[in-house]
């Protein structure tokens, strides 16, 4: 099935080190004028997450509104000991989020919506089960 093309300087990271035993990456395609996806694979470190966002920000044009889909199906879980809250720049990406529609293991539901901000920012946020990406996909058009 092909969830879309990639995008123009599609971000991609991954990781493979001593440090990291885990292999991390970070995917961004591109299904339509105002649709991406992200998928994320593995460990997410602080630092992974703020390379990501300062490089997605620049990736996607702000004078329009983002419908985002975030993959979670190979998730593992967040690194430990850095400090998170100094790589939280959530409030600049609510002024081009439209909706986001997680899909992932409903083990990681209340952390990761807790994670995003749920209830706190100004577009709707929607958690989806393994098996239920075409609903999310639906839900993120309507």
């Amino acid at each position: 099935e092909d969830h879309g093309s990639e995008a123009p300087g599609a971000v991609a990271r991954s990781l493979d080190d001593s440090k990291h035993p885990e292999s991390m990456s970070i995917e961004v395609t591109n299904s339509s004028d105002n649709a991406v996806a992200i998928k994320i694979n593995g460990k997410l470190e602080a630092a992974d997450l703020a390379a990501f966002q300062q490089a997605i920000l620049s990736l996607v044009p702000g004078d329009r509104k983002w419908r985002v889909l975030l993959d979670l199906e190979g998730f593992g879980g967040w690194g430990g000991g850095e400090q998170w809250a100094d790589v939280m720049v959530q409030l600049r990406f609510d002024p081009i989020i439209e909706r986001l529609a997680i899909v992932g293991d409903p083990k990681w539901a209340e952390t990761t919506t807790l994670f995003v901000g749920k209830g706190f920012r100004k577009f709707p946020i929607e958690y989806f089960g393994l098996d239920e990406r075409a609903r999310a996909e639906a839900w993120l058009q309507e």
